[in-house]
């Protein structure tokens, strides 16, 4: 059966235009998902950004008095109340030493981030789909009170774009069956034609001399059938008169 089927495919012209026609369809949804994917990702990563950003730089402000103060109980408050964003995955208030003073991991308090910015401003730390991560300087009245941290994951997003390429695929492999029909359709029409000129040959090969193939049109199966006829018509005449010198001898 596997060998039929891989003869069919390569072997007959039907075969090869579907198998072609089944590549092009392939390649081209391919990079269709590839490129929709990439530019997907860039969008949720640039939003993701975004929203890590003005989160940092909202913390940031609304807790710069209690930096000062070093109010580690108001700062445990609003860093508890950054939990309800979904996408949320630590936050931290920081003094200007980079002391943890709060964090939604509180067993991160008394310890220091060394991976701070040496220059006091908003830095994006770490800007990949995994894991956003924002650091903004807290000012009160121009003065640096400490740092206010966060992170951002991409689960939601991920889901997301996870179903966009779901999509994609099953898009991909609906065009890819629907060509594979398409083409099975033109090459059964193709090789119909092709087959009468084949069927003629056969004749002619079983000894029918009057044999011909009728088929309109002006594609290269007409061509090549009107060309076959003619060939057999100037071997019939060739035949005849060859039969009349033979008898004249």
């Amino acid at each position: 059966m596997k060998m039929r089927l891989f003869a069919f495919l390569f072997n007959t012209l039907r075969g090869r235009l579907i198998v072609g026609v089944a590549a092009v369809h392939a390649v081209m949804m391919a990079l269709c998902i590839v490129d929709l994917t990439a530019r997907q990702r860039s969008m949720l990563l640039e939003h993701q950004i975004k929203e890590a950003t003005a989160l940092s730089h909202t913390l940031a402000v609304s807790a710069a008095g209690w930096l000062a103060a070093a109010d580690i109980a108001g700062l445990q408050e609003i860093v508890e109340a950054q939990l309800r964003y979904p996408e949320i995955l630590f936050v931290i208030l920081a003094d200007e030493e980079g002391r943890v003073l709060a964090c939604n991991d509180r067993s991160r308090q008394g310890l220091y981030l060394q991976d701070l910015p040496r220059e006091i401003r908003q830095t994006v730390i770490a800007g990949v789909p995994a894991l956003v991560d924002v650091a903004t300087p807290a000012m009160v009245a121009d003065r640096h009170t400490g740092w206010a941290r966060v992170g951002i994951g991409q689960k939601a997003a991920g889901r997301k774009l996870a179903a966009i390429v779901r999509s994609g695929i099953f898009y991909a492999l609906t065009a890819i069956c629907i060509g594979s029909l398409i083409a099975w359709f033109m090459g059964l029409r193709l090789t119909r034609r092709l087959y009468a000129v084949q069927e003629t040959i056969a004749a002619v090969r079983g000894g029918n001399r009057l044999a011909r193939t009728t088929l309109a049109g002006s594609d290269e199966a007409a061509v090549m059938a009107r060309e076959f006829n003619h060939m057999l018509d100037v071997i019939a005449e060739k035949e005849a008169a060859l039969r009349e010198k033979t008898e004249e001898l």
